[in-house]
C-alpha cells in the first residue's frame, strides 16, 4: 500500500513537473510572439504562436495564431482556426476577424452569420452593423438589413458607415423616399462620397424629382471626374427629361466614349484572339477576329495580308483571298518609305493574285505550321502600325 501511494505521488510530481515545463515553454513562445508582433515581424511571430498552439490547443493559443494569420492576410487560415471554436470563447476581436475574413473571401452567407453573432454581443459595433446590413442586401434580404441598421440608429444616428448601408438597404427594398432621406442625412453629416451622391440621385429619379436628381447626379459625376458611364448616362437622360437638350447631349456623348471599348485594349485583344484561333486550327474564327481588329485599327497592313493568306492556304477561297491581297496592296503601296520586308510582301501578294484560280486554289496546299506563319507579317515591321500580330 505504501509503495502504491509512493508511486502515485511520484507520478503526480513528474506529471506536474512536465506540465510546468510545458506551461513555461508555452508562455515563452507566446511572449516571444507578442514581442515580434509589436515590431510587425509576423513571419517569425507565426512560428512562435504555432509552437505554443502545438503544445496546447486552447482558446488563447488559437486566437493568437489566428490574429497573426489575419495580419498576414491569410483569411482562409483565420476562418479554419476560429470557426470551430465555441462562440462563447471567441473574443470581440476574433469575432470581427471572422466577419472581415469571410468578407474578403466573398463568402457572404458566412459573413452574415458571424456578423449576427458579433452584433448580438456587441450591438454598438458600427463597422460590423454596417457589414451585416450590407450583407443582408447582398443576400436579397434588404428588409432585414433595414431592421438591423435601425436598431443601431435608434442610439446613434450619426454613423456615416451605418447610414450608408441603411440608405442602400432602403433603396434595395424599394423604399426610395426613405433612401433619399438617408442620403440627405449623410450629406448633412458631411459625407460627399461619389456613392452617396449617386445613390441619392437614383433615389430621387425613382421619385420623379428631376431637380434633385439632376443636382445629385451632377455632383456625383463631377466628383468622379465624369468617369462613371452609368452616372453620366443617367445625368444625360435626366437633362433630356428636363428639356436641357444640349447639356444632355453633351453628357450622353461622354457616356458613349466611356461605354465604347478601349481601342488599344481591343486591338491587343483581337490580335491575341486571332492567334489563339489560328494556333488551334480554327482559320475562320481567326479571320473573324482579324476583321474585328480592323474596326479598331483600320490602318493596319499586316492583318489584311494574314487574312488573305488564311483564305488562300487554309480555306481554299481564292475570291476572298484576292480581295484581301488587293486591300493589302492598296495600303502597302501608299507607304512612302516601305521596309524591305514590306516590299517582299508586296511582291508575294502580287504573285498570289496572278497565280490564284478564279474559283479555288490549286490542290497544292501549304501547311499551316510553316508557310502561313512564314508569310505572315508583323505589324511592328511596317510603318503606321505599332501593334504586333501574335506570330
Amino acid at each position: 500500500m505504501k509503495r502504491t501511494t509512493l508511486f502515485l505521488l511520484i507520478s503526480l510530481f513528474v506529471s506536474s513537473t512536465s506540465w510546468s515545463q510545458d506551461e513555461n515553454a508555452i508562455n515563452g513562445f507566446m511572449y516571444q510572439g507578442d514581442s515580434l508582433m509589436s515590431n510587425y515581424n509576423t513571419f517569425e511571430a507565426l512560428n512562435c504562436y504555432q509552437q505554443a498552439f502545438d503544445l496546447n490547443d486552447c482558446a488563447m493559443t488559437r486566437m493568437k495564431l489566428a490574429n497573426c494569420y489575419y495580419q498576414r492576410v491569410a483569411y482562409r487560415q483565420v476562418t479554419d482556426i476560429l470557426k470551430v471554436m465555441s462562440e462563447d470563447s471567441l473574443s470581440h476581436d476574433a469575432l470581427r476577424q471572422l466577419v472581415f475574413s469571410y468578407h474578403k473571401l466573398s463568402d457572404v452567407p458566412a459573413m452574415v452569420y458571424w456578423a449576427e453573432q458579433t452584433v448580438k454581443r456587441h450591438p454598438m459595433d458600427a463597422e460590423i452593423v454596417s457589414k451585416l446590413t450590407s450583407g443582408f442586401s447582398q443576400l436579397n434580404q434588404p428588409q432585414n438589413g433595414v431592421e438591423c441598421a435601425l436598431q443601431y440608429v435608434k442610439v446613434d444616428s450619426t454613423s456615416i458607415e451605418v447610414n450608408r448601408a441603411l440608405e442602400n438597404a432602403y433603396f434595395m427594398n424599394f423604399q426610395f423616399d426613405k433612401a433619399a432621406e438617408m442620403g440627405e442625412r449623410l450629406l448633412a453629416l458631411g459625407d460627399s462620397a461619389f456613392t452617396t451622391l449617386f445613390l441619392t440621385g437614383l433615389s430621387y429619379s425613382k421619385l420623379d424629382s428631376l431637380e434633385q436628381t439632376y443636382s445629385m447626379l451632377l455632383k456625383a459625376a463631377t466628383i468622379n471626374e465624369f468617369k462613371n458611364d452609368v452616372c453620366v448616362k443617367r445625368l444625360g437622360t435626366t437633362c433630356l427629361k428636363m428639356k436641357r437638350y444640349d447639356e444632355g447631349l453633351e453628357y450622353l456623348n461622354i457616356a458613349k466614349k466611356l461605354i465604347y471599348p478601349d481601342t488599344l485594349v481591343m486591338r491587343s485583344f483581337t490580335l491575341a484572339l486571332a492567334e489563339a484561333n489560328y494556333m488551334t486550327q480554327h482559320p475562320q474564327e481567326a479571320i473573324d477576329a482579324w476583321e474585328q481588329h480592323i474596326q479598331y485599327n483600320p490602318n493596319t497592313l499586316a492583318v489584311y495580308y494574314n487574312i488573305a493568306n488564311a483564305y488562300a492556304y487554309l480555306l481554299d477561297n481564292s475570291g476572298q483571298a484576292k480581295t484581301y491581297y488587293n486591300l493589302f496592296l492598296e495600303r502597302a503601296k501608299a507607304e512612302k518609305n516601305p521596309t524591305p520586308q514590306l516590299l517582299e510582301m508586296i511582291e508575294r501578294a502580287e504573285n498570289m493574285i496572278r497565280e490564284l484560280p478564279v474559283d479555288e486554289l490549286e490542290n497544292s496546299r501549304i501547311p499551316i505550321e510553316k508557310d502561313l506563319k512564314q508569310d505572315s507579317i508583323s505589324n511592328e515591321d511596317i510603318p503606321n502600325d505599332s501593334i504586333k500580330i501574335g506570330f
